[in-house]
């Protein structure tokens, strides 16, 4: 769509830093790689910026920016969230969850391996096909979200024996018989002792993708060695919205026999590592620069609380909280709010 409309679009080039340009608007400096190397150089924009290079990229972009005299607010690299993610697994329960993708083509011979159960075949779908949310009826801080997460193919042989190695929380010890079945189960799994991938472990378990409310507490914050951002955040992963989601996770993993096995990253860290696919914040939206990066049309302010003209922020980095959901609709909507705004503002007529 942006090529069919005049864009200009190149690839393998990385934004450093923007700065105001002497002659107004704004330089844009950049590397360029190639297989004959790095070439770095600098492109004029004239009359518009945008930035879009996600919560860590479009952070990392400004914090240099303003490291190398562009002004911007104190506020810059704050409010940085997690969305409140926490992944967790019921593994080798007592019914089978027909988990594992089948891969672009059904008909392979990898595909072939997930032979038909008894009854109606299950097929995954995409990675994500339910949703669940809990404790609706309660204030937005103790509000979680549930999701499923079924296993791409390419990830099946290296995930079945990897989880055969975990040790986790098994939520029925006692069940003599039960435990048997999950032995056999685990050890096909192992060392893939049995080719049929249905049968083994790792298709009677649920993988969990959890989200809720932390306290955007974060910062972000440029290394002093690489200049790439870093994320600072005392306590993350001490928060009680993570207490909550393991209870329940812990929960549904006992209605399942299964045994529960929180994050790897989680369980083996002393300060609770957490591990998010959904970075919010950075460059957070607020009503001034006292308050946020950006103003609610992503324009972005100055260190004196004036607006940059012709500079936007527009990704999940102006998401100054948890969403507590995917957020990517939050992202699309704002960013089509703030095109919508750019479009008036350069004499256009935005779509309807």
């Amino acid at each position: 769509m942006a090529k069919s409309g005049g864009a200009h679009i190149f690839t393998q080039v990385e934004v450093d830093r923007i700065g105001q340009a002497s002659s107004g608007g704004y330089a844009v400096q950049y590397t360029r790689r190639g297989d004959a190397g790095e070439e770095t150089g600098s492109l004029l924009a004239r009359r518009l910026v945008v930035v879009s290079a996600g919560a860590l990229g479009s952070t990392g972009i400004m914090l240099r920016s303003r490291n190398n005299g562009l002004s911007l607010p104190g506020t810059l690299g704050s409010r940085f969230s997690g969305n409140g993610d926490f992944i967790a697994f019921a593994y080798n329960g007592d019914r089978r969850t027909d988990m594992l993708g089948w891969g672009t083509y059904p008909q392979s011979d990898r595909a072939r391996r997930i032979q038909p159960g008894p009854g109606p075949t299950l097929f995954p779908g995409p990675s994500i096909v339910a949703r669940v949310k809990y404790h609706t009826n309660k204030p937005l801080a103790q509000r979680v979200t549930f999701e499923d997460l079924s296993l791409p193919l390419i990830y099946v042989d290296a995930a079945r024996a990897t989880f055969a190695a975990f040790i986790g929380k098994d939520t029925d010890p006692d069940d003599f018989l039960d435990n048997l079945r999950e032995f056999q189960r685990r050890a096909w799994d192992f060392g893939a002792f049995n080719p049929r991938l249905e049968v083994g472990a790792l298709n009677s378990t649920l993988m969990y993708l959890i989200m809720g409310q932390d306290n955007a507490g974060g910062r972000v914050e440029l290394d002093r060695v690489t200049g790439e951002p870093t994320l600072v955040w005392p306590g993350a992963g001490d928060q009680d919205v993570y207490k909550r989601e393991i209870a329940l996770a812990l929960a549904h993993t006992t209605a399942l026999g299964a045994t529960f096995i929180e994050n790897p990253l989680w369980a083996f860290s002393p300060v609770h590592t957490l591990l998010t696919p959904h970075p919010l914040g950075g460059c957070p939206m607020g009503e001034s620069h006292t308050t946020g990066v950006v103003n609610h049309l992503g324009q972005v302010f100055k260190e004196n609380g004036d607006i940059h003209d012709g500079l936007y922020v527009a990704d999940g980095s102006i998401i100054p909280t948890a969403i507590g959901v995917n957020p990517f609709l939050t992202i699309s909507a704002l960013t089509e709010r703030i095109a919508e705004s750019v479009i008036a503002k350069l004499g256009g007529t935005p779509a309807s």
